[in-house]
């Protein structure tokens, strides 16, 4: 997906994209997406929940004490 096509997502659309690509065990991918929504809408805490999660499967646990 290009970058214009990026921008055009919303903070659901993301989260979508993330909880998918984390069913599919791609936990890098989803973080990214998690992270791009959280930019979009940093009041909901489901997305740095999911992103956290990513975080873990990963064993990314510095990660998860640092993150904003």
């Amino acid at each position: 997906m290009s970058q214009s096509s990026d921008s055009k997502l919303t903070a659901v659309d993301l989260k979508a994209k993330g909880n998918e690509l984390f069913r599919q065990k791609k936990y890098d991918q989803a973080a990214i997406n998690f992270t791009k929504a959280i930019e979009l809408d940093r009041s909901n805490a489901v997305l740095y929940g999911n992103r956290a999660a990513c975080h873990l499967a990963l064993k990314r646990f510095v990660s998860l004490t640092i993150s904003t």
